[in-house]
């Protein structure tokens, strides 16, 4: 094996960019929506007695319960997205991916400690660069490995939110390429 790192990475933890995804998106959006027209507006109506507002709300007129609950409902789908958020900063400090000309190695995890090793000698299929609207607004990226031991897109090796990313990618691609190069060259 070649002992000479190639390249050592850091993932660059972004509060927001950690927060927004640690929402439940599956229903978040749907949810958060149904919590603010169905509880936020009455709840604003029942804590500040607006009685001009009660019209706007008939059936909510004797159910200020209803308010009080979807309030309850959003503030923790709230609290659950910052403690995510937070172990997600401890997992960032940990997280690290060293790349060295035949394998990749991942250290993860605050909680449960992950240590990965990815061998890829030629076998390189593809490399995906990913960027995001929220990751291009922090210039961080993400970029998916597939190795022929990987069956698809979904299962590659993944360095995630890695500043300058674009630039990494590049230099990804030419250290395996010129591999796949010579590799080629003498062995056919």
């Amino acid at each position: 094996m070649d002992e000479k790192v190639l390249l050592e990475l850091k993932p660059k933890f972004v509060p927001y960019l950690r927060f927004i995804y640690n929402l439940p998106i599956g229903h978040a959006f749907g949810s958060l929506i149904a919590v603010l027209i169905l509880g936020g507006f009455p709840l604003l109506a029942a804590i500040f007695e607006l009685k001009y507002l009660a019209w706007v709300f008939k059936i909510y007129e004797s159910q200020y319960w209803f308010a009080y609950a979807m309030g309850i409902v959003l503030g923790l789908i709230i609290l659950s997205s910052v403690i995510l958020t937070y172990f997600d900063k401890k997992n960032y400090a940990i997280t690290s991916y060293t790349l060295y000309r035949d394998r990749i190695l991942s250290n993860e995890g605050f909680i449960n400690h992950k240590r990965r090793t990815c061998i890829l000698a030629i076998n390189i299929e593809e490399i995906h660069f990913t960027q995001n609207f929220l990751q291009r607004m922090s210039n961080v990226g993400s970029i998916k490995i597939i190795t022929a031991g990987y069956a698809n897109y979904n299962t590659g090796f993944l360095i995630k939110d890695i500043e300058n990313s674009r630039e990494i990618y590049n230099q990804i691609d030419d250290i395996y390429n010129q591999d796949k190069e010579i590799y080629e060259k003498f062995h056919i």
